[in-house]
């Protein structure tokens, strides 16, 4: 044991594990780890480091979520920094092991094969619901570059909205998915996504005193979650991020709407505790494009976000508008924010029916914002 807790202390003096907070010993990780080395996860390792160098050494990382194979190779194909795999179950939003296990492992190798080159370096990161210990293995084993774990626990459809875990229970996530990377000796990128701003329900915890300031009553549905008060979730967010800050490596805020000074406030709020941290700035499926901005605002909203420190810049897709997912991820990848709003808009307005080629070639060029 005295020589695998050596290397495992070499592996901790990395300065990228700087700001990193492990609630266990290297005793506790090598008791876990298999008394011979089944797999160095060669390809693990290269993606995580990958990954980790983008995110220090560009002023922007471009992500967007991708649900399938042929998605994710188009998004490479267009040029995207890294790819964000999204799961989907159909048994209460809650992936299993090895639904998740085949899901990334499919796609990783999809990409891996197809493009022997160039493509083949593109760093995937799992984007799940749910974590625990021999999940995140699992996702190692795929040769993710890392996990984007939010808290949201579920969706609530008779109420139409999110439902966020405690904070407690996110940082027991946090650490499991930690503990897991440090048996296999792998560096990696883990990004904690909080909800704050896109839920209105919690789970029940009343002995989580960090929780209950935000909730409206200590009355719960018949599912047992408290309603949150809305008018406090940036306040919420913020906080949540300084609790997640010491176990992930990027803190995610996941908006509704665009809103500059709400990124503001968390980005500040961060780098006061955190200085240097990784932050992310994900525009859900919802995001209202066109409404609340001019072309000229909308790139302005996009430098400012960078120049707070949000260096990955990720974006979710409307899954039910018909598009081509080239050419939205070309149009991202050229143009950002702008590029993306103007075929969002676009296709937003072509019927379920109508076909994409048809239409596309009727148009003489694609408008822009005004």
């Amino acid at each position: 044991m005295g020589k695998e807790i050596k290397t495992l202390s070499d592996f901790w003096k990395s300065e990228r594990w700087n700001q990193t907070t492990r609630p266990y010993t290297k005793e506790d990780v090598t008791k876990l780890s298999p008394s011979y080395v089944v797999d160095d996860y060669t390809l693990a390792n290269y993606k995580s480091k990958e990954f980790w160098n983008m995110l220090k050494q560009e002023n922007q990382v471009y992500g967007m979520s991708a649900s399938t194979v042929k998605d994710a190779i188009q998004q490479v194909e267009a040029g995207m920094d890294i790819v964000c795999l999204e799961n989907y179950s159909t048994t209460n939003n809650t992936p299993t092991t090895n639904y998740l296990q085949n899901y990334t492992s499919n796609v990783v190798n999809g990409i891996n094969n197809l493009f022997q080159e160039g493509c083949g370096s593109t760093p995937i990161v799992a984007k799940t619901t749910t974590m625990n210990f021999k999940l995140m293995t699992e996702i190692i084993k795929a040769g993710a570059a890392g996990v984007w774990f939010g808290d949201q626990s579920t969706f609530a459809k008779q109420y139409g909205t999110g439902v966020l875990m405690s904070t407690k229970k996110m940082v027991n996530k946090l650490t499991q998915a930690r503990l897991a990377a440090d048996v296999c000796m792998v560096p990696s990128v883990i990004v904690a996504c909080t909800n704050s701003n896109t839920a209105t329900l919690i789970e029940c915890n009343t002995d989580d005193t960090q929780d209950q300031k935000y909730v409206t009553s200590n009355k719960c549905t018949h599912e047992g979650y408290q309603y949150l008060d809305t008018s406090l979730c940036t306040e919420m967010a913020i906080e949540r991020g300084l609790a997640y800050a010491p176990y992930a490596d990027v803190l995610c805020l996941e908006a509704n709407n665009p809103n500059i000074e709400e990124a503001r406030r968390f980005a500040e709020a961060i780098h006061k505790e955190f200085p240097g941290k990784s932050l992310a700035y994900n525009c859900s499926s919802n995001f209202d494009w066109t409404s609340k901005f001019t072309a000229t605002e909308l790139q302005n909203f996009q430098d400012e976000l960078t120049n707070l420190g949000y260096v990955l810049q990720c974006i979710c897709p409307r899954v039910e508008t018909y598009y081509s997912m080239c050419k939205l991820a070309e149009s991202y990848c050229d143009d950002g924010f702008v590029g993306y709003a103007n075929l969002e808009e676009i296709f937003c307005k072509v019927d379920n029916q109508t076909d994409y080629n048809a239409f596309i070639n009727k148009t003489q060029e694609e408008p822009t914002l005004v």
